[in-house]
């Protein structure tokens, strides 16, 4: 087994630590709070139905199972895998007490598993790209491409930079220092004038993130958690052999961050009435701080 980076020993530690505070979170326990796990996986089981012919549906970074699971009452057969062996227990005991079938959880690194060839239809990774280097994200987008079926999709979600420009805070600030505020404002146009995929395929993006900062805290205990454009996501994925097929923004705010923290409650209101108008929707992108894309094998 390879030795961990820095990012992911960091990444296991906070998942095994906060394991069973996150079932709760995904569970919709505790509040108010926008439940960004429940908007995600309602995108992934979106286009799983959507699909012909969902069978075999790999999880990477399953966590707690909340998602392999509503697959697998759905009728798909799920493999879901995640490092953090707490998270994988609880998964574990979720079957078990729901007696579920065609769901199987292990605790594995994605970078330490051999997969065969066209072994699965569609592949989820909510929360996960966040977490891996560029150099590991080649890999995995290359590995994704090879075990998908033809026409095969991908799921993918991440945190979104265009959202720094808005949030009027330290991440703001972090944009302009970087000289790319106004690049980021001008995929912002395109997208809240309902721009698509393909209008972002040739798009001139900012420069990916440098890999060696240090961000500033996001409320989980990892040093490093990536961000990308919308743009810079798809362009990503078509090198790698994906088309995207559509874009949907998660937890859209209505208003700055720090209205969220002064009126919890009437942020959750607001951004679940956004979120209503949420699918597929690109003109909400800009002032949404994840989003989700649909590729499929090109």
């Amino acid at each position: 087994m390879r030795s961990k980076s820095r990012q992911q020993a960091e990444t296991a530690s906070y998942f095994n630590d906060k394991a069973r505070s996150w079932y709760q979170k995904a569970e919709g326990v505790g509040g108010p709070r926008v439940n960004v796990i429940a908007q995600r996986n309602a995108y992934v089981v979106h286009v799983a139905k959507g699909r012909e012919g969902t069978r075999h549906v790999l999880d990477v970074g399953c966590g707690v199972g909340d998602l392999a699971c509503e697959l697998a009452r759905g009728g798909a057969d799920v493999l879901g895998i995640d490092f953090a062996e707490d998270m994988i227990s609880l998964a574990q005991d979720r079957v078990k007490k729901e007696k579920l079938s065609g769901v199987k959880f292990v605790t594995a690194d994605f970078f330490d598993l051999g997969f065969g060839l066209a072994e699965y239809d569609l592949i989820a990774a909510n929360g996960f790209i966040e977490y891996i280097s560029y150099k590991q994200r080649d890999f995995f987008l290359e590995t994704a491409h090879r075990i998908l079926t033809p026409g095969g999709s991908l799921v993918i979600s991440s945190r979104n930079r265009l959202f720094n420009v808005f949030s009027m805070n330290v991440y703001t600030e972090q944009e302009i220092r970087a000289g790319v505020a106004d690049s980021l404002l001008r995929e912002a146009v395109v997208l809240a004038g309902g721009g698509s995929a393909a209008d972002l395929v040739n798009f001139t993006a900012a420069p990916l993130q440098d890999q060696s900062m240090l961000h500033e805290h996001t409320g989980i205990g990892v040093g490093t958690r990536y961000q990308y454009t919308p743009a810079q996501l798809v362009q990503v994925l078509a090198v790698h052999g994906f088309r995207t097929e559509n874009m949907s923004p998660i937890h859209i705010h209505g208003a700055v961050p720090a209205f969220k923290k002064r009126h919890p409650k009437v942020h959750v209101r607001v951004a679940e009435e956004f979120h209503r108008h949420a699918l597929h929707n690109t003109a909400l992108l800009p002032n949404a701080s994840a989003f989700m894309i649909h590729a499929r094998r090109a």
